[in-house]
């Protein structure tokens, strides 16, 4: 039996997700790490608050008419492939993207043979470019797949991006 990870279970979601868009959706990743054994609570370390701040943006911004309030964080928009690595264009941005740290971990990396393998990330002029030794000739690439995952990739008003994969 195949244990859902964070991305499988974002990706469940997604159908119902782009319906409700309209009255906000919050995601959690960079608020707690999904610990097994704290699957899917709310640590005790991170104040409530936190959780209700990150719930009312979109709804707030969707209220106000604000068009320069950020509703979401980053989303792929598009990659390509090029030099063993892969490039991945996101929309979203609100004053650019940020990278915590490597992102080793969070990303992973796969050719033809859909053997996947951890990655790292790096921020150049705007895209992140994903790359291992491991592949030589990427086919996909995804973000927080995996459990535990923990939010490395923010836009510029430190909005979370949604788990992804390019193969689907």
């Amino acid at each position: 039996m195949t244990s859902l990870t964070p991305g499988h279970l974002f990706a469940s979601q997604s159908p119902a997700r782009i319906c409700l868009i309209a009255l906000g959706c919050a995601l959690l990743l960079s608020l707690t790490p999904l610990a097994a054994q704290q699957r899917f609570e709310l640590p005790s370390s991170k104040p409530l608050s936190a959780l209700a701040a990150r719930i009312e943006l979109p709804v707030n911004a969707q209220d106000s008419g604000r068009q320069d309030t950020a509703k979401h964080g980053p989303a792929l928009g598009s990659f390509e492939v090029a030099q063993g690595a892969i490039l991945l264009h996101f929309t979203n941005v609100d004053g650019g993207l940020r990278l915590k740290g490597s992102g080793r971990g969070t990303f992973q990396i796969s050719g033809a043979d859909h053997k996947w393998f951890t990655a790292d990330a790096h921020l150049v002029n705007g895209v992140i470019v994903v790359s291992t030794s491991l592949v030589q000739q990427p086919s996909a690439a995804r973000y927080t797949w995996q459990d535990p995952a923990d939010a490395v990739l923010f836009n510029g008003s430190g909005l979370p991006a949604v788990p992804f994969r390019t193969d689907k």
